[in-house]
C-alpha cells in the first residue's frame, strides 16, 4: 500500500495536494487498497481460527 501512496506523490512536480489525481489512477489505487485490506483481514481470521483450534485441541486432550 505504501507504493500506491508514493506513486500518487511522485506522479507530478507539484506538491501532491495541489495536483488533482486522475479518476482512473485514484479509483484503481482505492480498489487495490481495499483488496489488500480484505486479504489481510481474511488472513488474520484464518490464523486466529488455526490458533484457536490448536489451543482448544490441546485443552481437550489435557482434560482426557
Amino acid at each position: 500500500m505504501n507504493e500506491l501512496v508514493i506513486a500518487l506523490v511522485v506522479r507530478t512536480r507539484k506538491p501532491f495536494y495541489r495536483s488533482r489525481t486522475g479518476n482512473l489512477l485514484l479509483g484503481s489505487s482505492a480498489c487495490v487498497i481495499m483488496l489488500a485490506l480484505v486479504g489481510l483481514t481474511l488472513a488474520y481470521v484464518l490464523v486466529v481460527e488455526l490458533a484457536k483450534n490448536s489451543f482448544y485441541g490441546r485443552a481437550e486432550n489435557a482434560n482426557r
